[in-house]
C-alpha cells in the first residue's frame, strides 16, 4: 500500500483545473486569490436544536461564491461513493449502490476550501485544523440515497467526533441554485418531532415517509452540525442518520468531518456502515 499519511487529501496532480472551465473562470480565480490573502469575515446564525444528542442548525454557512467555487471543483473529480467494509481504521473501500448511491468528490485544500475548514475549526472551540478531514462533496440526483449509518466506527484510532453537513446546491441539475429539488432530506429518526412550529422552515414538517424522527430539509447554504460522541467521548448511536432519496432535481453536500486528534490521510475517507447493514 502506499504511504499517503503526510497527505492532506488527494494527488494534488488530479486537482480540478478551474482554469479549464470558462464559465465564471475570472469570478473563481478573484475569489482564490481573496481568500489567498486572508480568510474573509463571515456571519452565519447557529440554532440549537437539540442538546442529547448536540445538534446546531447554521444558517448562511457557506456563501454563494463559495458555493459555486466548490461545486465547480468537484465537477471533474466525482467517483461512485464508497462505504468501509472493515472496523478500525484500516477500512477497506467497497461499492454498495443499494445502500450508498451517491458520487463523491474529494480535495486538497486550496485557499477557498482552507478557509472552509477553517471556519468549521473555529465554530467548535477554535479547534486545530489539522483535525479537520478533507473535504468531500457528494452530488445525489433522482433516486439517490445514503441510508441510515453512523459517521462513526468501533475501534477507529482517532475518531470522527463531529460531522458538519453543508448544502451546497438544491436545484433542477440544469440551472444554478435555486431550491427546486425534492426529496434529499438528512433524516435522524431517533430524533423526537415534538419540535416548535418554528423549525418548519429548515425542517420537513409534512414529511410522508413513514419513518418518524426528524427531516431537515437541503436548504442550500445551511448546514446541520452534530456532535457523534457523548460528553465522555463514548459514540453516540442517537446521530443515526440518512440522505433520503432525492425525489426530483440534484442535491449537493459538503461534509466536513473533525477528529480527536490530527487528521492524517489514508486514501480513504468513507462512512463506516458495516453495522448498520449487518
Amino acid at each position: 500500500m502506499i504511504d499517503m499519511s503526510s497527505l492532506r487529501g488527494p494527488d494534488p496532480s488530479l486537482y480540478h483545473d478551474l482554469s479549464t472551465n470558462a464559465t465564471s473562470t475570472s469570478a473563481f480565480d478573484l475569489l482564490y486569490d481573496q481568500y489567498a490573502k486572508a480568510c474573509p469575515e463571515h456571519s452565519y446564525t447557529p440554532r440549537i436544536f437539540s442538546t442529547d444528542p448536540l445538534i446546531i442548525y447554521l444558517e448562511n454557512y457557506i456563501t454563494a461564491p463559495e458555493r459555486e467555487y466548490v461545486v465547480n471543483l468537484a465537477e471533474s473529480q466525482y467517483t461512485q461513493s464508497q462505504v468501509a467494509e472493515a472496523m478500525g481504521d484500516d477500512r477497506i473501500g467497497a461499492l454498495i449502490p443499494d445502500y450508498r448511491s451517491s458520487q463523491t468528490a474529494s480535495f486538497y485544500a486550496d485557499p477557498v476550501t482552507q478557509c472552509i475548514e477553517e471556519r468549521s475549526a473555529f465554530f467548535q472551540g477554535n479547534m486545530p485544523v489539522d483535525r479537520v478531514e478533507a473535504l468531500q462533496v457528494v452530488k445525489y440526483t433522482v433516486g439517490d440515497q445514503f441510508r441510515h449509518h453512523w459517521d462513526w466506527w468501533e475501534g477507529a484510532d482517532n475518531p470522527r467526533i463531529s460531522t458538519l453537513f453543508a448544502y451546497l446546491a438544491c436545484d433542477s441539475g440544469e440551472s444554478s441554485y435555486g431550491d427546486q429539488c425534492e426529496g434529499g432530506a438528512t433524516h435522524f429518526p431517533d430524533l423526537r418531532n415534538d419540535f416548535p412550529r418554528e423549525w418548519c422552515d429548515v425542517i420537513d414538517c409534512y414529511d410522508d415517509s413513514g419513518l418518524g424522527g426528524v427531516a431537515f430539509k437541503p436548504v442550500a447554504g445551511n448546514a446541520v452540525f452534530w456532535s457523534n460522541v457523548h460528553p465522555n467521548n463514548t459514540y453516540h448511536r442517537g446521530t443515526y442518520h440518512a440522505g433520503m432519496p432525492v425525489k426530483q432535481g440534484q442535491k449537493i453536500g459538503l461534509n466536513i468531518w473533525t477528529h480527536r486528534d490530527e487528521f492524517l490521510y489514508s486514501g480513504l475517507v468513507e462512512e463506516n456502515v458495516l453495522t448498520a447493514i449487518s
